[in-house]
C-alpha cells in the first residue's frame, strides 16, 4: 500500500512517535547494559530497579548492605537487568522498523501491532508494577521514576490518534 507520505502528515506524526518510543527503549537499554556490565547492579546509583527508597524499603537494608553481605545477589541482578535491558532494545529495534517501514506506508497491520504492543507494555507497567508498589509502599511515582515509561505514556496518544487520523481518515 503506498501513501502519499509526508512526516508532517497525521500519519508521519505517528510514525515519528513511534519511532521516539523505540529509540528511548534503545537508548535506555544499550545504556542500561553497558553500565550494569561496567559496574554491576546497585553500585552507579545505589539502587537495583524501582529506586534508592524502593529498594530499601523493600530488602530493609541499602544496596551497599546487600551488595557487601551477599555479593552474589548483586551479581545475580546485574545478569537479570541485562537481560531486561536487551529485550527493551530489541522491542525497540522492532518497534522503529515497524514505524519507520511499515507504518509509513499506510499498513494497518503495522499501526494495530504498534498500537497494541505499546499499550499492552504500558499497562503491565504502571498496573501490575509502578502502581502496585507505590501503593503498597506508600512512595511517589518519583520514587520509581522509569523514563522508559513514562515519556512513552504520554507519546503513545498523541501516536495512536494521529495514525488512526491517518489511516482511517482517508
Amino acid at each position: 500500500m503506498k501513501t502519499d507520505f509526508t512526516w508532517s502528515s497525521a500519519l508521519g506524526i505517528s510514525s515519528i512517535s513511534f519511532i521516539s518510543i523505540a529509540v528511548i527503549y534503545i537508548l535506555i537499554g544499550v545504556a542500561g547494559m553497558i553500565i550494569i556490565w561496567k559496574f554491576g547492579s546497585g553500585n552507579v546509583s545505589e539502587q537495583y530497579y524501582f529506586g534508592k527508597k524502593v529498594d530499601e524499603l523493600f530488602f530493609q537494608k541499602s544496596t551497599a548492605q546487600l551488595n557487601d553481605e551477599l555479593p552474589q545477589f548483586s551479581k545475580y541482578i546485574s545478569y537479570v537487568m541485562i537481560a531486561f535491558c536487551s529485550f527493551m532494545v530489541t522491542a525497540g529495534v522492532l518497534q522503529f522498523g515497524v514505524a519507520r517501514f511499515a507504518l509509513i506506508e499506510g499498513y494497518q497491520w503495522a499501526y494495530w501491532t504498534s498500537v497494541i504492543s505499546n499499550f499492552v507494555m504500558l499497562l503491565v507497567y504502571w498496573f501490575v508494577i509502578i502502581i502496585p508498589v507505590i501503593n503498597h509502599y506508600k512512595v511517589s511515582y518519583f520514587d520509581t521514576w522509569h523514563p522508559y515509561a513514562f515519556i512513552p505514556t504520554l507519546l503513545l496518544p498523541v501516536a495512536a490518534i494521529a495514525g488512526a487520523i491517518g489511516i482511517f481518515g482517508k
